[in-house]
């Protein structure tokens, strides 16, 4: 696994290092292949077909470890992809002794490369909000050497004031917002990098003081993460609905052609273009009626609503088109204060708003 993402463009000697020092299938001996938790594995046992150590090492997979019981199709925590890992440890810039906050400790392992990235374990604190799974993690640590870690139960956008302040705070779920407290325990110099939901995608946004209430950031990568739970769960600022599970018209978009990466980035302008977006580029009103784009040229929509979103899709990827295509690097943010009750959408050329919990974020096209 580490050769290959040597290959692939992870060039942090250090990164490597952590990651060929830490055996992942300790920390994911059980992991389910599909949704709803319908096939599992076995690290521990037999190894199924295909192999469960190599679906472990696979840099490019990530591996449902818990299900939501109320949605049986949703996973409350994952084994992040290896190679995301590797990127967002990478961005983070550790350093030995460095003090690190980690928000989401899931199953571990995370924090296991966090400790041997700084040196010492008992710099390295870690929130979640499933005390199984702190517990689950605590035993894994302990087992390797690790134990000196603080993992705490509780509800990560509080952060931990009483073990900062923090030189970095990284979150491994998709968060609604940068919470203030991560920003408010930072050490002098310090970041925070946060998965931020847009919609449906969660690019990784770079944030920093930059005064009272006030913070700039720069989004630095692509990422899909399970949501936060806890308080910042309960403030949506983007409007559900659910997959596409029917189509009742289609047609191509024409001049455009869409591939897989750029369907993504594609998701993102639209999702800071309008607060209706949802997965992976596409609209929906919550009362049934959906518009999306699909790799190539294809846009479909469903619902009496369907056709009035279907157009105001086709017109933001033909504005997105227009701006050259423009990737999440392509933008730099601040976030003050809100101004207003759940803003979403384009302000003057070159510049979005997103109203979130605690600021808003003013988002500026780079070109």
């Amino acid at each position: 696994m580490v050769v290959a993402m040597a290959a692939d463009g992870v060039t942090d000697p250090a990164v490597l290092a952590a990651m060929s020092a830490v055996p992942r299938e300790i920390f994911v001996p059980h992991f389910w292949a599909t949704r709803g938790g319908g096939r599992g594995y076995d690290v521990t046992g037999e190894r199924p077909d295909p192999p469960a150590v190599d679906l472990v090492y696979d840099m490019d997979r990530a591996l449902a470890v818990r299900w939501d019981p109320d949605h049986p199709g949703d996973a409350t925590s994952t084994a992040s992809a290896p190679r995301l890992m590797a990127s967002m440890l990478e961005l983070l810039d550790l350093r030995p002794g460095h003090h690190v906050l980690e928000i989401g400790t899931g199953t571990g392992y995370n924090v296991a490369l966090l400790c041997e990235l700084v040196g010492d374990a008992s710099l390295v604190t870690s929130i979640d909000i499933d005390a199984g799974l702190v517990g689950e993690a605590r035993d894994r640590l302990n087992h390797l050497g690790y134990g000196q870690a603080t993992l705490l139960v509780g509800d990560g956008a509080l952060g931990s004031p009483e073990a900062g302040p923090f030189d970095r705070v990284v979150a491994t779920v998709g968060c609604v917002d940068v919470a203030p407290s991560w920003l408010d325990h930072l050490a002098p110099g310090g970041l925070v990098l946060v998965p931020l939901q847009h919609g449906a995608a969660h690019p990784l946004v770079r944030a920093r003081p930059a005064g009272p209430a006030r913070a700039t950031g720069e989004l630095v990568g692509r990422s899909g993460f399970v949501a936060i739970r806890g308080s910042q769960s309960t403030h949506p600022v983007w409007v559900g609905h659910p997959p596409v599970k029917g189509v009742t018209g289609r047609a191509v978009l024409g001049a455009i052609d869409i591939g897989p990466t750029a369907l993504w980035d594609l998701g993102l302008y639209v999702a800071v273009s309008d607060r209706r977006a949802g997965p992976p580029a596409s609209l929906g009103d919550g009362a049934g009626s959906v518009a999306f784009l699909g790799v190539g040229a294809d846009v479909g929509w469903f619902g009496s609503a369907g056709p009035a979103l279907r157009d105001r899709l086709v017109a933001l990827a033909y504005e997105w088109d227009g701006l050259g295509r423009p990737t999440a690097e392509s933008f730099s943010c601040t976030f003050t204060a809100p101004a207003g009750p759940g803003q979403v959408g384009r302000v003057r050329p070159g510049e979005w708003v997103v109203d979130r919990i605690d600021f808003r974020q003013t988002l500026t096209f780079s070109g």
